[in-house]
Parts: C-alpha cells; sequence; structure tokens
C-alpha cells in the first residue's frame, strides 16, 4: 500500500485507521494463503509421483510372478505331453510285441486274449 493511501485514510482518525489495518490484515492472510495452497500443491505432486512410483513397482511384481507361472504352466503341459506320448509308445510296443506272437486277436472296440503261453 502507497504512502499517499495510508495518509489519506489516516485523514479520516480512527475509522481510517481500522480500514488501514483491515486492508494490510487481508493482504497478509492472502499472502500466507497463497503460500499454504502452493504447499499444498506442492505435497499434492508429491504424493501423486509417490504413488504412480509405488503402482510401478507392483505392476512390475505382479508381471513378473505371473511369467513366472506361465513358464511353470508351460513347463507343466510339456511335461505331461511327453508322459502322454512315452505312454502311448509304451503301449504300442507292447500290443506290437504281443500280437507278432500270436498271443490276441483283436475284435473291433475290445481286445480279447485268445490263448495263454505254456511252457
Amino acid at each position: 500500500m502507497g504512502d499517499d493511501a495510508l495518509t489519506y485514510l489516516l485523514d479520516y482518525g480512527a475509522l481510517g485507521g481500522f480500514a488501514a489495518f483491515l486492508i494490510y490484515q487481508h493482504m497478509a492472510m492472502q499472502k500466507r494463503m497463497d503460500n499454504l495452497v502452493e504447499r499444498i500443491q506442492a505435497q499434492d505432486r508429491e504424493a501423486r509421483q509417490e504413488g504412480a512410483v509405488a503402482e510401478e513397482r507392483l505392476r512390475d511384481r505382479y508381471d513378473a510372478v505371473i511369467s513366472k507361472y506361465e513358464v511353470e504352466l508351460r513347463e507343466m503341459r510339456q511335461f505331461i505331453r511327453d508322459r502322454v506320448e512315452e505312454n502311448s509308445r509304451k503301449i504300442d510296443q507292447i500290443l506290437t510285441a504281443l500280437q507278432s506272437e500270436d498271443n490276441i486277436r483283436t475284435v473291433p472296440g475290445r481286445l480279447d486274449i485268445s490263448r495263454s503261453r505254456t511252457r
């Protein structure tokens, strides 16, 4: 507030002095409020940044866990596939061996042992 304005207000006596006080108080409060708002906004920005960093770390952990389970699932499926193929080969070998010895006759839809070996 300029010196001319202060002199003008003081010319009105106590009422002018009180008006000058109210103007000063308003300006001081406005300055404090501006500082307060700036600090709150800075804290808000900082909290948002920290939240974004924490969210990114959480997403990275989640992705790592999911990747681990996907690898385990692929390995388990491959293991089961290999075991089924291995067992299928063994069954085929057994059937071939039994058929070559003429110990079995095949009937559509079922197997029947026709004679057993005797020694």
